[in-house]
Formats: structure tokens, sequence, C-alpha cells
């Protein structure tokens, strides 16, 4: 799991432990002094001191970031509107990945507008942050669909579950970020939070660190396909898989023309295509390490 830490009070050779058995440890930025009305300078001065705190006390970066109450910025330097500005506040400070979009409306004015346990971005998948005037920002958002805030006590597994079957069984493909506070972990959470665990190993689903996560989508993002070829029924082409991809995963068409993919070679070995479907298409599946590789696919009827 990630950890948001509010200040560096924990030992650095706790987090360091922490770090070294697979967790991340990452800032919760702290402006609820100005939560009503949060300014660009002020939003900026306390992203700054979290990150400077981290380096010193941990050398570590903060790379990923939740905020204390989710506290956004909406406004730029001049004071003018700008939804964007906390985006580029955190991308300046290096943070490349928001978790702030949150499934929040306890005792709204307006009751439960958000409705149910979904992903009210239309795909749960993290996007990068575009600004007003059509630009993108070199930073992900990622919606909490579960915070145990608003879900309260017993209800924090049972939309795991929803979500997650939902995702495997019906295909539609989804990250499920949810956040447990410590306080409530050590009182009521903690069971809910183990069920969540142990369902997701039962459906061999892993749960990951946002870091891992941002590492696995700049890598996706950064590989590319290069010098594609196709000579009647043979397919090659080259992949560019950057340090940052440690393990990338091929999708090709298993039938193409009325013909059907019967070999396939990575670096001039052979390996046999594993296939699977995908809402309703069927693909063949070859992975690969980091690197340039040579690949060749041969179709046949």
């Amino acid at each position: 799991m990630t950890l948001y830490l509010k200040g560096d009070y924990i030992p650095a050779s706790t987090v360091q432990r922490w770090v070294s058995e697979g967790f991340e440890i990452s800032g919760h930025v702290d402006d609820t002094k100005e939560a009503a009305h949060p300014t660009a300078r002020g939003m900026d001065a306390a992203t700054s001191s979290t990150v400077a705190a981290f380096k010193r006390s941990y050398g570590l970066p903060v790379r990923t970031v939740r905020n204390h109450w989710i506290v956004w910025c909406g406004i730029d330097a001049d004071g003018k509107p700008d939804l964007a500005a906390q985006a580029r506040i955190e991308s300046s400070h290096g943070i490349h990945f928001d978790c702030n979009l949150y499934h929040y409306d306890q005792d709204s004015s307006q009751g439960h507008f958000l409705g149910p346990a979904g992903s009210f971005t239309g795909s749960g998948l993290p996007m990068k942050f575009a600004a007003g005037d059509g630009s993108i920002l070199d930073i992900y958002g990622s919606v909490t669909q579960l915070p145990e805030e608003q879900w309260g006590r017993g209800a924090m597994f049972s939309n795991f579950k929803l979500l997650l079957d939902r995702s495997l069984d019906s295909e539609i493909y989804s990250y499920i970020n949810l956040n447990f506070h410590t306080d409530r972990w050590k009182a009521w959470s903690r069971p809910e939070g183990l069920e969540v665990i142990d369902y997701a190993n039962r459906r061999q689903v892993p749960i990951w660190t946002v870091a891992q996560v941002l590492n696995f989508i700049e890598g996706r993002a950064a590989s590319r396909f290069t010098g594609v070829r196709w000579n009647r029924s043979r397919l090659s082409f080259r992949l560019e898989a950057p340090a940052s991809a440690p393990g990338v995963t091929l999708m090709l068409p298993a039938v193409h023309a009325g013909q059907k993919l019967q070999r396939i070679s990575l670096d001039g070995r052979g390996h046999s295509p594993v296939f699977g479907a995908l809402k309703g298409v069927e693909y063949a599946f070859l992975s690969a390490s980091s690197g340039t590789h040579a690949i060749v696919a041969v179709y046949e009827p």
C-alpha cells in the first residue's frame, strides 16, 4: 500500500524498512489552514515544504500525492480561475500522480448526488490532467472510488467486491482506489481492509502502490512500435520498451484477414502464442522485458 504521511515524524529507519518491504511512503500535503479558499501561493508553499521534508528526512522523492482534506487550488497566482492550478503546482514539484479526485458527498446539501459506488470519471482509469487551453499536463489523476469516510462501517468490502467483479466479469476494466485512514483502521476498518486483500488475492488481482501504478502507465506510454512491416502473411516490427517498463505484454490479433496467428518469435526465439479474449475479440499475448526487441508473427489459414 501507499502511506501518505503528514509530516516527517516517523523515524527514517522505519520508513526505509517499509520501503524495502515494497510499500510506498509519500507526502500528505497539508494546506487546511486555507481549506475554504486555497491560494496558489499557499498551496505551492505547502507542497514545496512537504517535498523538501521528505528529501531531507528520508531521502525520498514525492512522486504521488493525496492532500490532507483533499484541498484543491482552483485559481492561478493572479487569483484567476484555473481548475488545473493544483495539478500545475504538483507537477512543478516533480509530482506525477494525484489522488485527490474523491467520491465524497457525505452530509452534502444536495444529498448523495454522486450516487452509489462507481467510477464516476467514466472509465476509472488514471488519466493526465488537461488545462483549460487544451494542453496536457505531465501528471495523472486517479479517482478514489472508495474512501471509508464516505461509505462507513460495513460497506467498504461490499463496494470493493461490486467494483472488482464488474471490472473482471463484465470486462469494464478499471483501477480501484481505496483510502483507509490509520485512525479508522485501528478503530473499525481493519477487518474490511483484510477482506479486500483476501478477495483480491482470490481473484488474482494485484494490489499496487500508487508509485507502481505510475511506473506501469509511464512505462507503457513510453513504449514504442517501430519498423512495422507486412510481407504476405508475415508481420514484423520492433518493440522499444524503456527501463521504466520492467515488463510489458503485447496484444496481437489472433486472426487477421481470415488467417490465424500460428507462430511468433521474440529476438529470433520461438514462442507459443497464449490466446485469450477481451471484450469479444481474441488476441495472442506475448510478454517482453525492457529493451529493444525484434518480433515476428506468422499468420496462416
